[in-house]
């Protein structure tokens, strides 16, 4: 089981090693600078975050349905790479009125996070 502060879990060799290097250069610096107490697993292998996260007890959390708007609207199996031609096509066939546009950029919100000194939890 964990203990108190954030836990991570991150892949070394995503992205030809950019998990590691966003982790060392960003994410630890602003975690220290704050003070904030954590605990990082770094996988090793295919799968070996779920072995971490049954180990330490957040599997059952982490794959828990969290309805948001990224994850209503996004497609089953969507494509990474689509052509500009197809995305093009397809926004055509929506035919969405422009009002819709308009109002959400209208409602858009900005919302910034950053780190605490008095971080929560996890």
């Amino acid at each position: 089981m964990r203990t108190s502060g954030y836990t991570f879990i991150v892949n070394p060799n995503s992205k030809s090693g950019l998990g590691r290097k966003i982790w060392s250069r960003q994410v630890e610096p602003a975690l220290k600078k704050q003070g904030i107490p954590y605990e990082v697993f770094f996988t090793k292998y295919r799968q070996h975050a779920v072995k971490i996260s049954r180990k330490i007890g957040t599997y059952d959390t982490s794959i828990l349905p969290y309805e948001d708007c990224c994850t209503v609207f996004t497609p089953r199996h969507p494509r990474t790479r689509p052509k500009a031609a197809e995305v093009a096509r397809i926004e055509e066939e929506a035919a969405l009125p422009p009002e819709l546009f308009d109002e959400a950029i209208r409602n858009a919100e900005l919302v910034v996070l950053s780190l605490h000194r008095s971080a929560p939890s996890v």
